[in-house]
């Protein structure tokens, strides 16, 4: 903080200019004064991460305490990754459930197409059997039945960022959402990630 003495208007207006505010103004032994404080630029937080299917609770943690989510849908897609799939805990031990994709490792997540099946419906019994006698199921499982209902995505990217944001909903996380295929960037790694993060926080 600063303490200025005998302030002239235009000396306050350089101060103000430099990100100064003043906080108290009296009179001290020197005659008139005023305080000034440094006013700090608001810090904007950014979180980046690969939609993932149905993600465990510390992405939504992570998620909460950021200002933008910037889903990162442009990676490359990996195979028994938390990307098409998720773990869940049953009466008998640890159970998968997958979303079966066509393509290869070399398209991104984007570009990541479902296949057709019963999966969904396959998803929801597994859910059911483990979690029936789970609290809240009767409020839950319905909600959760009706989101897969409705989410008739064609590629994987869409199906695990309609699912996510449903939940962040929920969760009465009010954070926004950007996609990282939204910009075209020749750079790739850290160095994209570090790029997109400045362009959100300008």
């Amino acid at each position: 903080s600063l303490k200025v003495h005998r302030a002239t208007g235009r000396a306050l207006r350089f101060y103000q200019r430099e990100g100064f505010e003043i906080v108290t103004a009296g009179v001290g032994r020197n005659g008139e004064y005023v305080r000034l404080e440094k006013m700090l630029t608001p810090t904007r937080v950014v979180a980046i991460h690969q939609p993932n299917y149905f993600p465990w609770a510390g992405y939504f943690y992570k998620m909460a305490h950021c200002d933008t989510f910037l889903f990162l849908d442009d990676a490359q897609f990996s195979k028994h990754s938390y990307i098409n799939r998720t773990r869940i805990k049953s009466p008998t031990g640890v159970r998968w459930l997958t979303v079966p994709v066509n393509g290869s490792t070399r398209q991104t997540i984007a570009q990541t197409r479902l296949t057709r099946g019963n999966w969904r419906s396959k998803h929801l019994k597994t859910l059911q059997g483990a979690y029936a006698k789970a609290p809240h199921f009767k409020r839950v499982f319905p909600w959760v039945a009706d989101l897969l209902d409705r989410t008739q995505a064609e590629q994987l990217a869409e199906l695990n960022m309609t699912i996510i944001t449903a939940v962040a909903h929920q969760l009465g996380v009010t954070t926004s959402f950007r996609c990282s295929s939204d910009w075209a960037s020749a750079a790739t790694g850290t160095p994209a990630m570090a790029a997109m993060s400045l362009r959100l926080t300008a």
